[in-house]
């Protein structure tokens, strides 16, 4: 949270004031690092007139750390850090890592959605080219050939006939 926590929490007061809630929340996710529905909870605490609880800053080698990671796209293994050095829980660390991307306007790739959705367009290809290639094979062995030889091929549903 910053230094000054009273004008922080008279700017938020302001905001919502203006009807501007969403934006006071994320001023104190940016401000605190918090996740979503803490720092909403925050916020409503505040607008009903209780002071904000104090957080734990993050520590700025940890953080930077983190940054390196969400920007190489590596979000599960900023998480994992996180974890690992504070001790935190799944859901703690991954709001945390989420309002650590959201202040430094990092937007987290994806687990590779793409290349999954590549893979099944490829494979699909295959499937389909080998499918018309075997039809094709099979419509020039039944143009070419009369049912006997075609009978004597050693595959096929009539085999063993």
């Amino acid at each position: 949270m910053p230094s000054d926590d009273t004008n922080f929490e008279d700017e938020l007061r302001g905001l919502m004031a203006a009807g501007r809630k969403i934006e006071a929340i994320k001023q104190y996710r940016a401000a605190t690092g918090v996740g979503l529905a803490d720092a909403k909870d925050a916020v409503e605490a505040l607008e009903h007139g209780k002071a904000l609880l104090k957080s734990e800053p993050v520590d700025p080698e940890i953080e930077d750390q983190i940054v390196a990671l969400l920007d190489a796209g590596r979000k599960i293994v900023a998480i994992k850090l996180y974890r690992r050095q504070t001790g935190a829980g799944l859901k703690e660390a991954n709001d945390l890592v989420e309002a650590l991307a959201a202040k430094h306007g990092i937007s987290p790739k994806g687990a590779g959605c793409a290349g999954m959705v590549l893979l099944i367009v490829l494979i699909s290809t295959i499937i389909g080219v080998s499918v018309l290639a075997i039809k094709g094979k099979w419509q020039e062995v039944m143009f070419s050939f009369s049912w006997q030889a075609l009978c004597r091929l050693p595959c096929g549903p009539w085999r063993g006939q």
